[in-house]
């Protein structure tokens, strides 16, 4: 059993009178056959009463929070509290008995479960979501009905018979079920029971937190409905049967050794291979209590606790309150035992422990106030994602995608039990009184709920925009006003993830022949970019009006522009507003403010018909959103702010007819779907090639990653991209250029060979014929970044095979590439890309720089070698990181390398914020050997953060959710 051993308490923190009385989820509804506890020490003996002495539930739980089953469903009106009992020692009942309330079967009616869409053949559970406490759950395979369970929060565990593959799973509840009054919810959508992969996949011990001494461990990569082992020294260390829930999850263990940990997860009679082993390391860190903390206050709340620790209040030295960790993203409510409660002065602080591994005390300590001039208050259930990276400014109050869960939870203290007051006012002015309810005496909480008394549809007339929490009490000299912003929930449109609530958008610069994928980081959760787009659609209810109004503020950022300027949509927020922009800077910068609102949106590229054809650029962005349309239908819709300010949406054909993105002037149109592959982004591999035909056209079938979808032909284009029924696109048709044979081409020499301009059966002559040495960045749309030197091979000619010698640069900048372009006066004859090397060779010794952790500094490694026979001078390298990195002395001057000589850098790189994926670049630059550039892929990981998002794992022999064995 895994509380076999009982309570881990330590001696030097004595529990006689502190052990708290447990806290009750509020409200309990009438039918009620489970609630919710919390606010006890993990594996202590919980008991449930009604009406101060009929026991109507006892069990002992692993986690510090957990359902307990009831004997009866719930009385109106019935008085409910709950004790914990330790080593014989029992709490004090709950402060305030909850009263339960009558149920609204309307909710129920409204409220459609989500069954976790991964479970897996052989599993025997399902966890279910979106629920409505006090009903009951029921899950069906195929209509035939497999468990049901009790709910006392709004996401449950059910137990049910084993799962087979391809058969299709839903779930409903029932309130008050079997009474004359039952109602019936409607049905989740269905959700296919997936296949045992094979083999089974091995988990992963996570590395935070994981601790020395800690009795919990975090495992990711499991598969929903695996049985679970976790070892150390060749032991097993859970101790009865405990199964996945979600891909991540953590599980009580018995008190970590010193030992290398691992796991195995156990599907189907299946096991997994053994995981790679995690030795536990680092420290246990001091909890905070949150003031301010009122004279004759009966609680304390604590907060960045660890899941399964013990956690202590003490009030000026001494044990006030005894409970349990629930995690860095929960708060703990500890109750003060045997009565005691606060008084003006006292020192209170708070630690946490896991037997003899004991934290240090929070610091600094909540000094005990006898009034405060206005509430505090705090708003709960924001969106993780809108939460602050790094130097971010934050957003100044949580976000809520509309419609999800419940509504905005507020919870306001104020020094004295007299005139709680909580409103919300909306984006237009309107006022919405809530009515609180009293956790402890002085702490109110009230929800802000979707579907108000005036029957609003949820979520189509819900306002998106900014809202004001105003709160008072009779005790307070000012209001306090807290704000929060509701946006459009991505979810509605069945929006990809990666196209929604992600940081990262993925557009392609275009060479000869050829697309790469390209980073955009988008920072929609810092206020600058933030408040562009929420400020554009305040007080709106349509997603699609919505996605014009945010087109018309970012339209309003920038001027037109074909040079690159950026990755970084918060750079150009607070560095380029009002310079010129190119186009894959508008459609990012557009990309991230639909997304800040919850529009799914990504980025469009047609790679340009340069080489072939009359356009004097390398490619063309824009975006596409998601939304229902006018005409009823939810589908893509095309926004194009850098060439077309002003347009309303566009479909894609009507947009690919209309616009200069045709299939004239274009060879391919390119976006990354939502399986885009961070290693493959920004790598030295193109990630569409594609050969030509006479006509210039591109050939059909293209070389290309599977996370990039081709969409020429899907809505874009009537005609086939490569249908040469048209003839030569123009004159350039056909056209080449050929070097003379001989040495490869070196920096600081020269070319020389023969530029081929084709018959057209144009009726007049091109006025000239001229060739130029440019240098290019994918990154750029313009083509041409630097001219370097420039002839004209020809004057007044109809075709012909034109000889030219031409002088090459001594350098070029990193990332550079070298072209021969030959151009008439209106388009390109011939394009014909160089492989100049340069005079350096770089290489980079970076293991471990690929997945780095928040906070833990890495080493970046470069080493020159001129393979010349002469010095190379005026070398420089740098550094190059994405936001997210801080690096030490990012530029080095190295001056003048001699003949067959090596020289090294070495930087040292500090995460400061996670970061989905990226880019580290290694820049050389010189004055007579060439520039070099060596792209180096990134991503960071907050342990921490992911933790936040982990869930219990599903104890089947005593402790499970929702009180089903």
């Amino acid at each position: 059993m895994a509380c076999a051993d009982g309570p881990l308490i330590n001696r030097e923190f004595p529990i006689d009178k502190a052990l708290s009385p447990p806290t009750l989820d509020q409200p309990i509804f009438e039918c009620a056959e489970a609630v919710r506890v919390s606010g006890y020490v993990p594996c202590a003996t919980i008991e449930v009463f009604a009406n101060g002495s009929e026991s109507v539930g006892k069990d002992t739980f692993p986690f510090a929070v957990a359902d307990i089953t009831l004997s009866r469903p719930l009385k109106l009106c019935d008085s409910i509290t709950a004790t914990q009992t330790v080593n014989g020692i029992t709490s004090n009942p709950t402060i305030l008995p909850v009263v339960v309330s009558p149920n609204d079967a309307s909710v129920v009616k409204d409220t459609k479960p989500n069954v976790h869409s991964d479970i897996y053949e052989c599993g025997i559970l399902v966890p279910v979501d979106n629920l409505v406490a006090g009903t009951r759950v029921h899950v069906v395979e195929d209509d035939t009905e497999i468990g049901s369970a009790a709910t006392a929060g709004d996401a449950c565990n059910v137990w049910t018979n084993q799962l087979h593959a391809l058969r299709k799973v839903r779930a409903f509840q029932i309130l008050c079920e079997g009474s004359d009054h039952e109602t019936q919810g409607p049905k989740s959508d269905a959700i296919q029971v997936n296949e045992a992969p094979t083999p089974i996949p091995s988990p992963v011990v996570e590395g935070t937190p994981f601790i020395p001494g800690s009795t919990v461990v975090y495992l990711s990569g499991l598969l929903c409905g695996a049985r679970v082992e976790i070892f150390q020294g060749g032991a097993t260390i859970t101790s009865g049967g405990w199964w996945a829930t979600s891909s991540l999850n953590y599980f009580a263990v018995k008190p970590l050794t010193s030992a290398a940990a691992t796991a195995i997860q156990i599907l189907c009679d299946e096991k997994s291979d053994v995981s790679e082993p995690r030795t536990p390391s680092g420290r246990l860190e001091a909890p905070t209590v949150v003031g301010p903390i009122c004279e004759d206050s009966r609680f304390a709340i604590v907060r960045n606790t660890s899941v399964n620790s013990v956690v202590v209040v003490l009030r000026n030295g001494s044990p006030i309150g005894y409970a349990g960790g629930l995690g860095a993203g929960n708060d703990v409510l500890v109750g003060f035992g045997s009565g005691m409660t606060a008084n003006a002065g006292d020192s209170i602080t708070a630690l946490q422990y896991y037997g003899a591994l004991v934290s240090p005390q929070s610091s600094p300590p909540v000094s005990v106030v006898s009034s405060v001039s206005s509430p505090s208050v705090e708003i709960f259930g924001g969106e993780p994602f809108f939460l602050p990276k790094s130097s971010e400014a934050p957003i100044e109050g949580p976000v809520f995608p509309r419609g999800r869960g419940k509504g905005p939870v507020i919870r306001m203290q104020a020094c004295c039990r007299e005139g709680a007051s909580i409103q919300v006012v909306g984006p237009k002015g309107e006022v919405s009184k809530l009515s609180p309810t009293e956790l402890f005496p002085g702490y109110w909480t009230a929800t802000w709920r979707w579907g108000s008394e005036s029957g609003r549809k949820v979520p189509d007339e819900v306002l998106v925009g900014r809202y004001m929490v105003v709160a008072s009490s009779s005790c307070s000299t000012s209001r306090a006003e807290v704000p929060f912003y509701v946006i459009f929930n991505p979810e509605d449109v069945n929006g990809p993830p990666r196209f929604c609530f992600d940081d990262t958008n993925i557009w392609f610069g275009a060479g000869t022949n050829f697309t790469t994928g390209l980073y955009y980081h988008l920072h929609q959760s810092d206020m600058r970019v933030f408040s562009i787009a929420i400020s554009a659609v305040n007080g709106m209810i349509n997603s699609f009006d919505a996605a014009v109004a945010v087109a018309r503020a970012e339209e309003a950022l920038f001027a037109y522009g074909l040079d690159y300027n950026s990755q970084d949509v918060l750079d150009m927020v607070l560095h380029h507003q009002g310079d010129e922009a190119q186009c894959a800077d508008d459609a990012s910068v557009l990309t991230s403010l639909l997304r800040s609102v919850g529009i799914p949106a990504h980025s469009v590229t047609a790679d340009a018909a340069l080489e072939t054809g009359r356009i004097g650029w390398t490619f063309d962005t824009w975006v596409e959103f998601l939304a229902p349309t006018p005409q009823g239908n939810t589908d893509w819709r095309v926004l194009h702010p850098h060439q077309y300010p002003g347009e309303m949406p566009e479909d894609r054909p009507t947009f690919g007819l209309r616009r200069y993105v045709t299939w004239g002037e274009n060879d391919i149109v390119v976006m990354a779907n939502p399986r885009w592959v961070e290693a493959d982004v920004e790598d030295t591999t193109p990630d569409v090639t594609f050969g030509r035909q006479g006509c210039g056209r591109p050939v059909q079938s293209l070389n290309k990653s599977f996370w990039v979808d081709e969409l020429c032909e899907q809505g874009y284009w009537s005609k086939p991209h490569w249908d040469c029924s048209a003839g030569l696109r123009s004159r350039a048709g056909g056209g080449s250029i050929q070097l003379e044979t001989g040495g490869a081409p070196k920096f600081g020499g020269k070319i020389g060979g023969v530029v081929t301009v084709p018959e057209a059966g144009y009726v007049r002559n091109i006025d000239s014929v001229n060739l130029s040495v440019i240098g290019s960045i994918l990154e750029s749309k313009a083509f041409s970044n630097s001219t370097f030197s420039s002839v004209r091979i020809a004057k007044d000619v109809a075709s012909g095979t034109f000889p030219f010698t031409i002088k090459l640069p001594p350098t070029c900048a990193p990332g550079e590439q070298i072209f021969l372009w030959a151009k008439d006066e209106e388009s390109t004859v011939a394009v014909l890309q160089l492989d100049v090397p340069p005079n350096l060779a770089c290489t980079v010794d970076s293991p471990g720089l690929s997945d780095l952790t928040l906070g833990k500094t890495a080493t970046f490694e470069a080493v020159l070698v001129n393979t010349t026979s002469v010095p190379i001078t005026g070398i420089n390298l740098s550094l190059v990181a994405p936001w997210a990195l801080v690096v030490n002395g990012a530029r080095r001057i190295v001056g003048t390398l001699d003949p067959s000589r090596t020289t090294m850098a070495t930087w040292s790189v500090k995460p400061m914020a996670a970061l989905t994926a990226g880019s580290v670049n290694v820049d050389v630059e010189t004055v007579d050997g060439g520039g070099i550039r060596i792209s180096h892929g990134v991503r960071v990981r907050d342990l921490k953060a992911e933790a936040r998002t982990a869930k219990p794992g599903a104890f089947a022999v005593n402790a499970t959710c929702c009180g089903v064995r």
